[in-house]
């Protein structure tokens, strides 16, 4: 829950950054509304835990629930995963050795 919120408010802080970006000298004033959106999103990196700490508490859960208490099984799906790489990789058609990177 802590990992939405992270996502959640920076998204929000990065659209209000590209409004004042798009508005330019403008997008300061009271006149726009976006100064005010820009001051609402900020908030939003903050109240309920700075986003900082919530990384933290989110990742520091994870690793309790996949190593401590084993609610997660991680061990599968990473298994998955690198057999699925390496049944699918070629380097010589998409790599590291293709003709561009050869030359």
């Amino acid at each position: 829950m802590c990992y939405l919120k992270v996502v959640g408010s920076e998204a929000v802080c990065n659209t209000a950054d590209e409004a004042i970006q798009i508005f330019g000298g403008m997008g300061y004033s009271m006149e726009t509304g976006v100064e005010m959106a820009y001051r609402d999103a900020r908030i939003t990196k903050i109240y309920e835990g700075t986003n900082e700490i919530n990384r933290m508490l989110s990742l520091g859960e994870f690793y309790k629930r996949a190593f401590v208490t084993k609610e997660l099984n991680i061990g599968k799906g990473a298994k998955s995963v690198l057999a699925s790489i390496a049944a699918n990789f070629n380097p010589f058609k998409s790599g590291f050795l293709t003709r561009e990177f050869m030359l």
